[in-house]
């Protein structure tokens, strides 16, 4: 951690971590007008404009800008100093077959970032093992263009989950679980038949398939609606996530399931 300078002394600052909020509860005094500091939601709040305050806000700019993300805070490992459960324990998975297939709630799966260069596709299955928001950033890379630009699309998904912070005040990885439980079509039609002879018959689908189609959804329908539109991507995927997570008919993915599921009820 880091010192705060003062011309009196007092004590150094005493973290507390709550989600994604780091307060000082205890920071040094100014000398001027011996008023406290206080450090909330990454901002410097002074009731008087002074150069100390200047000051500190230089210092604590770097710190603050590792420590206040929710992106870093709700995906990553705790530091060893700050005395909580990791947040990833505190993840629920509603569906219950779909917790073997979304990778959220293992001590493996919480990572600083969405990339951890798995070998995935080796196996069957394997994929499952993945972190979901390491899916869900993959998936953005489609279409040729996209291939590969894997520090784009982390820092897309990045400023989505934050904005999603703002908006809704809940755990972003939460959103994007629900998100992706809401959007799985539960039914399809497949073809049945060869030759000339060929009919539509609904099937269930598995749950990794559901999940399968969920990410390419999401991540489809903020594509499709941040081209040609003033708001960036990482807006309407964080519009996209939001309105999957509540079920909304706004959202593109929750669209097209209904379609699949009305069609597959068509043909049973």
């Amino acid at each position: 951690m880091f010192q705060l300078q003062s011309k009196t002394s007092a004590p150094s600052p005493c973290y507390s971590w709550r989600y994604s909020k780091i307060y000082v509860e205890t920071a040094p005094l100014l000398h001027r007008d011996d008023q406290q500091v206080m450090v909330q939601e990454g901002r410097l709040l002074l009731d008087y404009v002074t150069m100390n305050a200047i000051a500190i806000q230089k210092i604590l700019k770097k710190d603050m800008e590792l420590l206040q993300s929710p992106w870093l805070i709700e995906l990553g490992k705790l530091p060893e100093d700050i005395n909580e459960a990791n947040p990833a324990s505190r993840l629920q998975v509603s569906d219950m077959s779909l917790v073997d297939y979304i990778a959220v709630r293992a001590e493996k799966h919480a990572t600083y970032l969405p990339h951890t260069a798995g070998r995935y596709s080796v196996k069957r299955f394997r994929k499952a093992q993945c972190p979901i928001v390491e899916r869900l950033t993959n998936s953005l890379m489609m279409h040729g263009r996209n291939n590969g630009k894997k520090l784009k699309a982390v820092r897309i998904v990045k400023h989505a989950m934050e904005l999603i912070h703002l908006l809704t005040d809940l755990n972003p990885i939460q959103v994007i679980v629900d998100a992706v439980i809401n959007s799985g079509p539960r039914e399809d039609a497949t073809r049945i038949g060869s030759a000339g002879v060929v009919r539509r018959q609904a099937v269930d689908i598995s749950p990794l398939r559901r999940v399968n189609q969920a990410i390419y959804l999401l991540t489809t329908g903020a594509r499709e609606s941040a081209f040609r539109n003033i708001k960036t991507i990482a807006e309407c995927l964080a519009d996209e996530l939001i309105n999957a997570a509540k079920g909304s008919s706004n959202s593109y993915a929750i669209k097209k399931k209904d379609e699949i599921e009305r069609v597959a009820k068509a043909n049973r």
